[in-house]
């Protein structure tokens, strides 16, 4: 199930994105961390940026402390 939403992260709809963040946020999937670091500081649309940022902090990750991992693609 986890690999579902990390495969949604990269869908067009912004809001099926924002959607899986916040999934992936209510199951602490720790498989989602590298996607959702890279959502957070690439992803076209504020909201979803916004929202995969709070996913890490409430899964309790540094957000400036994981930017500084390589990640090219999800």
């Amino acid at each position: 199930m986890v690999m579902c939403y990390i495969c949604l992260l990269e869908h067009e709809n912004q809001q099926s994105r924002k959607g899986a963040c916040r999934a992936l946020g209510i199951l602490s999937a720790s498989k989602a961390l590298h996607p959702l670091t890279f959502l957070s500081g690439n992803d076209p649309a504020e909201t979803v940026r916004e929202e995969a940022r709070a996913v890490l902090l409430k899964m309790r990750y540094n957000v400036n402390e994981l930017t500084s991992f390589e990640t090219t693609k999800i």
